[in-house]
């Protein structure tokens, strides 16, 4: 008796790339597949990371906050000291005291911004208040376009944070310079208007003690005149 013999059938083959089945997932799973185990771990860790960063900058600020005034003071000495400003009177002092705080507060102005540009260099944005889904987000994609490596996204976050409280630094310093630089203007002129009321007053005594000198002078002459005078007609007679 003879077998039938099996009919096999093959699939079609097609001239150039093979269309992909409905449903099918590109080599190695999808984009998403990757992406959402990523996510979730910097999710995760986001909260740790974040307090990290936090922490230790806000540490720096507090401790630089508190001692702000002193601070200031020191760095407006070393401006006056880089000016060359030597110790003359009251109103040349505060003159000084203005342009070095003046020079300061150029400085601090300047800075505020490349710390706010620094601050926003992981999110986009200031650090503070971020959710973990943002930190997520932010992570992947400075990783992903080679804005940071995965082992330097801790100290690129902590950065972000530093500058971020160094804005708030920056923000107060040239709050209280502002404050000073008014205060002194206000002492300058304050010192000039008196300078100028003691000068009035010395011009006028010395404007008083001028004529009266001229009076006094006057009075003796006509009074020799008149003992000369007084002295002919006793001759005459």
């Amino acid at each position: 008796m003879a077998r039938k013999k099996r009919q096999v059938i093959l699939p079609p083959t097609f001239v150039g790339a093979q269309p992909s089945n409905p449903g099918a997932s590109a080599p190695g799973g999808s984009v998403a597949n990757h992406v959402g185990p990523i996510l979730e771990g910097f999710t995760v860790s986001a909260a740790g990371a974040m307090k990290i960063a936090d922490d230790a900058a806000r540490v720096a600020y507090l401790g630089s906050l508190s001692a702000l005034a002193g601070i200031l003071e020191q760095e407006a000495i070393t401006v006056r000291n880089e000016r060359g400003g030597a110790q003359g009177s009251h109103i040349e002092s505060l003159q000084e005291d203005i342009a070095a705080r003046s020079v300061l507060l150029g400085r601090k102005t300047a800075d505020l911004e490349l710390q706010q540009t620094l601050a926003n260099s992981y999110y986009g944005s200031s650090p503070f208040g971020k959710s973990a889904q943002e930190y997520a987000h932010s992570t992947f994609k400075n990783i992903a376009t080679g804005l940071i490596k995965i082992t330097s996204a801790q100290e690129a976050l902590n950065a972000a944070y530093r500058a971020a409280y160094m804005v708030q630094l920056r923000e107060a310093e040239i709050q209280m310079l502002q404050a000073q630089i008014a205060a002194l203007q206000q002492a300058l002129n304050t010192a000039q208007e008196q300078l100028r009321a003691e000068a009035e007053a010395q011009a006028r005594a010395q404007a008083e003690a001028e004529a009266a000198a001229r009076a006094q002078a006057e009075a003796e002459a006509a009074a020799r005149a008149q003992a000369e005078a007084e002295a002919a007609a006793r001759a005459q007679a």
